[in-house]
C-alpha cells in the first residue's frame, strides 16, 4: 500500500512539473497575426478573434504590412524570421511598435472630454492607457519582451510581391523551448494605386520637425539629419500622405529685412519630390499676437511682430509674397504651393483676415489658401480650401456644400 502510495505522489508531482514545464516553455507563449488597422496595447488584447494566419488583399507595386502581436513573459528573450519562398527575408522588413499614453478621451464635439466633462460612449477604450503606435526599425536580432504583449511590424517589399496572385510568408518566432508560427497571405490583384502626384485624395499630417532631430540627436540641417527626413518621407508617402509644410524657421527677419533661404527650402522640398508628395504647404503669414490675443481684430505679422494696419505689416506682407511668388515659379512649384494665412481665423478678425488675403491674391492671382477655419460667413470668398473641425463640417454641412459648389474644397481635421 505504501509502495503504491508512493508511485501515485510521483505520478502526481511529474504531471505537475511537466503542467508547470508547458505553461512556462510553449502555452504561455502566443503569436497572433493583426490588420494594421486593429488597435493593439501593451497590457491587455481582446484574443478570442485573432489567430496566427491572416490574409489581406493589395493592389501591385505596393508594400505589405501585417501586425504581429507575441505574448511571452516579461523578460524573455525571443527572435522572429519571415521566410518567402524558403528564404528568410532581411531583417530590414521588421519593426518595433513602440507604445505611447492615450491621457485623455476625445470629447463628443471636438478636443477631449474635460471641456465639457461629458463622457463620449463611442471610444474604443477608457482613458488612460497606452496604445502601440510608434513604428522602430529593429537593428539587433534578439529582442525582449518588456510588457504583457510585444508588437512587431512586419512589412513585405514590393519587388517581393509584385505578381498578382497569392504569396505565402512563413513567420516564426522563438524563445527557449517556445516556438510558434504564423501564415501571412498577401492577395495581389491586377490593379496599380495612382501615384502620389496623381492622387486626388488630399491627405497631410503636421509632424514636429523640431522632434526629429531632438529625438535621434541630429543637428538640424545637417548631412545625418537631412537622412533621416528621407526616411520620414518615405514612410508618409508609403501611408499616402502626399503634403507636407513648409518648416517656418526657413522664414527669416533679420536686421529689418525679411529673408528666405532658399537652399534649404529646396532641399527640404526635394527630400518630399523624390516620393511623389504633391503639394506644399507655405506657414502661417499671421497670428493672433504673442499673446494670443482671440479678441483682438487686427492680426499681425508672425516674421515681424507688426500690426496688419497700424504698423506696416502690409509691407512685410509685400516683401514676403514677393519672395515667396519668385521662389515657387522658379522652381515649378506653381500647382502644389498652398498658402496658410492665420490659423482659425473667427468672426472678431475676419476682415483682417479677407484683407491679407485680398493682397496676397494682388501679388500672386494663383496661389490657392489653404486654412483651418474656425468662422465661415466672414471668410467666405477669401477660403479655397477649408478645413473645419469635423464636428464643424457636420453641423454646417450645408454652407460647406455650397462652398464646393463655388469650385472650393471641403476637407476636415482632427
Amino acid at each position: 500500500m505504501n509502495l503504491l502510495i508512493l508511485k501515485i505522489m510521483k505520478l502526481k508531482y511529474i504531471t505537475t512539473y511537466l503542467i508547470l514545464f508547458l505553461i512556462t516553455n510553449s502555452i504561455y507563449g502566443q503569436l497572433w497575426l493583426v490588420d494594421p488597422l486593429e488597435a493593439i496595447y501593451p497590457d491587455i488584447n481582446q484574443v478570442d478573434n485573432l489567430k496566427n494566419k491572416w490574409t489581406a488583399d493589395f493592389p501591385q507595386e505596393s508594400m505589405a504590412d501585417v501586425h504581429v502581436l507575441i505574448k511571452l513573459p516579461k523578460g524573455k528573450t525571443f527572435t522572429v524570421s519571415a521566410t518567402k519562398d524558403g528564404k528568410t527575408l532581411d531583417n530590414e522588413v521588421w519593426s518595433r511598435l513602440i507604445d505611447v499614453p492615450v491621457e485623455q478621451n476625445t470629447g463628443l464635439d471636438s478636443r477631449t472630454e474635460q471641456y465639457t466633462d461629458q463622457i463620449n460612449p463611442h471610444v474604443i477604450r477608457r482613458a488612460p492607457f497606452r496604445i502601440f503606435e510608434v513604428i522602430q526599425p529593429i537593428k539587433e536580432k534578439t529582442l525582449t519582451s518588456n510588457t504583457n504583449f510585444t508588437a512587431l511590424r512586419l512589412t513585405i517589399p514590393s519587388p517581393l510581391i509584385r505578381e498578382k496572385g497569392n504569396h505565402k510568408i512563413k513567420i516564426k518566432v522563438r524563445s527557449g523551448d517556445f516556438e510558434e508560427e504564423g501564415i501571412f497571405i498577401v492577395k495581389v490583384y491586377p490593379v496599380v494605386l495612382p501615384k502620389l502626384s496623381e492622387s486626388q485624395f488630399y491627405y497631410t499630417n503636421w509632424f514636429n520637425l523640431g522632434q526629429l532631430g531632438e529625438q535621434h540627436q541630429l543637428d538640424p540641417w545637417s548631412e545625418p539629419w537631412f537622412e533621416m527626413l528621407d526616411k520620414y518621407a518615405e514612410l508618409m508617402a508609403h501611408g499616402r500622405q502626399n503634403s507636407i509644410i513648409i518648416p517656418h524657421e526657413l522664414f527669416q527677419f533679420y536686421d529689418d529685412e525679411i529673408i528666405l533661404e532658399e537652399e534649404k527650402m529646396l532641399r527640404f522640398i526635394n527630400v518630399f519630390r523624390k516620393y511623389d508628395f504633391k503639394y506644399f504647404e507655405a506657414p502661417h503669414l499671421m497670428y493672433r499676437g504673442d499673446n494670443d490675443d482671440w479678441g483682438d481684430p487686427e492680426l499681425k505679422v508672425v516674421l515681424t511682430k507688426r500690426r496688419y494696419y497700424k504698423q506696416g505689416g502690409k509691407i512685410d506682407i509685400e516683401a514676403l509674397m514677393n519672395l515667396i511668388h519668385d521662389f515657387v515659379v522658379n522652381n515649378d512649384l506653381t500647382d502644389g504651393w498652398l498658402q496658410h494665412i492665420a490659423d482659425e481665423p473667427t468672426s472678431v478678425n475676419a476682415q483682417c483676415y479677407k484683407d491679407v488675403v485680398k493682397q496676397v491674391k494682388e501679388i500672386y492671382p494663383e496661389i490657392k489658401i489653404m486654412e483651418a477655419t474656425n468662422d465661415r460667413d466672414g471668410i467666405a470668398g477669401a477660403i479655397d480650401i477649408w478645413c473645419p473641425l469635423i464636428n464643424d463640417f457636420q453641423e454646417n454641412e450645408s454652407f460647406f456644400r455650397e462652398r464646393e459648389k463655388l469650385g472650393e474644397k471641403v476637407l476636415v481635421y482632427t
